[in-house]
């Protein structure tokens, strides 16, 4: 069978589709810093002068015994079998520095801090303690400049997530060092298919063990799907960064790195730190605050500069380090992630570089932006004109629309409030598939609760039925607020859709039973004629005459109703025009009714007709 061309060019789409849906997704880890990034982490030791930067370890400073802190945040979502592996690149403090694409620059020092003519004898030693997430402590390794680990990837632990105490939940990693040195590394969070359980596959110090953790056979995503939630993240709360090109630059050049930070609705405030710059010494460094869209401050706020050893904003005359900063009120639209933006001068890659602190009041900074949510929601009744005693079924519909986005995320903890309008009464509640969970009245609300999160692209919809009151008038307006938070259990703004209906009125009571309204045209002359069977608190009669309704006037004078029975009337028009229609005007006490029309040419056709009023709304006088 001769196959046509034009199928033959879709078969082939269709297994070129195949064949690319058939190559297994790359592996990775997270890593701090991640791959790409023009700066690596530096732990002072405790004898370090202050002005190389790190005010955290320095005993002049912070003097905190426990160092740098990072949090690193294992989902609930990832599984409970896929063994976690932490491991550190060049971990100990010593010299040569890796010559590789992994940066990590130690930096020894003497005994009188100098950086010339000094040896592995002169570094100290550096210690990093891993916790569980109920804090007890799981690893605690000390490594020495002569101890094998210089540029290789050391196993700290292989944990087991259903061992007792090592479940999922937030790991915390300690970074010290001893003497006056700076230890640069790196730190990678992954399921690595060549670790098993400490001590296990990876767990021995030398080649063997590095080349099992730096090759890649590293997975950080075990559903493949980017933003679900499963992924890994490593924040630090207390660590101090070098930033350089990968290249040399010229001694004016300028290097730029994003620190992301979630600022919540919680914080009324929040206020930027910034630590040794150096902004007096070396003079171009710049720091920005970019809010998240849709803020209520402009897409870039200058902040201040830190001079050497002191905290940015402190006073010029302050002998000693003082934290004041760059503080911005927070309000709802100001929710979200906010980069923190400093620019540091760069002399080039083999002269001195800058060691400095970047913190937030919002707590954890990030290098990159984590997974990030955006849903939107919308409802829709389907109707805009409701009656008295209607059901209404309100659609409320939500999408993750982030799959568009540079940073997907999954949407978690979904929950949908619905106003009742008033005038309304509730009927029932439900929650569309694929997404199950609960949904309940609570006074005038119907709160629904998601069991599942809402992936990156992906869509649901849920729905509530109320019926229009009897007695209902005017508009009913149905307002929705959905909230969520992000993996890392963020709150985001929430959002809100409504729909509004307006009820239709019945048409008022007739006054009149009218049972007939007849023309009669002869001899130039048209005799009106109409027969009633009851008059509510009808007062009385006029004829109205013209081509339609909006050009009739009254053209009879005012003609006495004849009682609460009815009755029967007539009256002649010697002006008649040709093409004209006759509408009778009631009179009531309350108001009265229009009905009609009338003509000669329909006169047959009207004899014993019920008329309705032509005008549904009374003309009330």
């Amino acid at each position: 069978m001769r196959i046509p061309a034009r199928l033959q060019f879709h078969l082939v789409l269709l297994a070129m589709l195949i064949a690319l849906l058939a190559i297994p997704p790359a592996v990775r880890a997270i890593e701090l810093p991640p791959p790409g990034v023009n700066m690596f982490i530096q732990t002072s030791g405790v004898d370090t002068s202050l002005n190389i930067g790190d005010f955290y370890t320095s005993k002049t400073g912070g003097n905190l015994a426990d160092g740098h802190e990072f949090k690193i945040n294992i989902p609930c979502d990832w599984p409970a079998a896929l063994p976690v592996t932490f491991s550190i690149f060049d971990p100990e403090i010593g010299d040569p520095d890796p010559t590789g694409a992994q940066l990590a620059e130690d930096e020894v020092r003497n005994a009188s801090g100098s950086e010339s003519n000094v040896s592995n004898s002169d570094a100290g030693n550096s210690r990093f303690i891993l916790r569980a997430p109920a804090g007890a402590p799981i690893a605690d390794r000390t490594f020495t400049p002569n101890g094998g680990t210089n540029g290789l990837w050391v196993e700290v632990l292989t944990v087991d997530l259903n061992a007792p105490g090592q479940g999922c939940g937030v790991y915390q990693l300690n970074s010290t060092a001893t003497s006056n040195d700076d230890n640069a590394w790196v730190l990678r969070v992954a399921n690595d298919a060549d670790c098993t359980v400490s001590p296990g596959t990876c767990s021995t110090v030398g080649a063997t063990a590095s080349a099992l953790l730096g090759n890649d056979t590293r997975n950080d995503n075990p559903d493949n799907i980017a933003g679900s939630g499963d992924e890994p993240t490593i924040g630090s709360l207390r660590t101090s960064f070098q930033q350089y090109p990968f290249a040399p630059v010229g001694g004016a050049d300028l290097t730029c790195q994003n620190f992301y930070t979630f600022v919540g609705l919680a914080q009324p405030t929040v206020t930027f730190h910034n630590f040794d710059l150096d902004t007096d010494v070396r003079g171009l460094e710049t720091v920005r605050y970019l809010p998240p869209a849709g803020s209520s401050y402009p897409a870039a706020i200058a902040g201040s500069t830190s001079r050497n050893s002191r905290w940015n904003n402190q006073p010029l005359d302050a002998a000693t380090p003082q934290r004041v900063g760059d503080t911005l009120a927070i309000s709802a639209r100001d929710v979200g992630w906010w980069a923190i933006e400093v620019c540091v001068q760069v002399p080039g890659r083999d002269a001195s570089k800058n060691q400095f602190i970047v913190e937030a009041s919002s707590g954890l900074l990030f290098l990159q932006q984590p997974a990030t949510p955006v849903v939107q929601v919308a409802k829709d009744d389907g109707v805009s004109v409701a009656e008295n005693g209607q059901s209404l079924t309100y659609v409320v519909s939500f999408a993750n629309t982030s799959d568009t986005t540079a940073t997907p995320g999954s949407a978690h903890n979904v929950t949908l409030a619905d106003q009742l309008p008033n005038g309304t009464t509730y009927e029932a509640c439900a929650i569309d598939a694929p997404y199950t969970g609960t949904c309940a009245l609570n006074g005038r609300a119907v709160t629904f609760k998601l069991n599942e999160v809402v992936l990156p692209g992906a869509r649901g919809s849920v729905r509530v039925t109320v019926k229009v009151d009897a007695a209902t008038t005017g508009q009913i307006v149905n307002t929705v607020g959905l909230t969520y938070d992000d993996a890392l259990g963020n709150p985001r703004p929430p959002v809100e859709a409504s729909d509004t209906d307006t009820v239709r009125q019945p048409a008022p009571p007739t006054a009149v039973a009218l049972a007939a309204f007849t023309v009669e045209h002869a001899a130039g002359a048209s005799t009106v004629r109409w027969q009633t069977r009851a008059e509510l608190a009808t007062r009385g009669f006029y004829l109205l005459r013209g081509v339609d309704r909006e050009q009739a006037v009254r053209v009879s004078p005012f003609i006495a109703s004849q009682g609460a029975n009815g009755g029967s009337y007539a009256w002649a028009d010697s002006a008649a025009l040709a093409g004209n229609s006759y509408w009778l005007e009631e009179i009531a006490e309350d108001g009265g009714q229009v009905y009609g029309p009338a003509s000669a040419a329909r006169a047959a056709a009207q004899q014993f007709k019920a008329f309705l009023p032509i005008s549904l709304a009374a003309t009330r006088r």
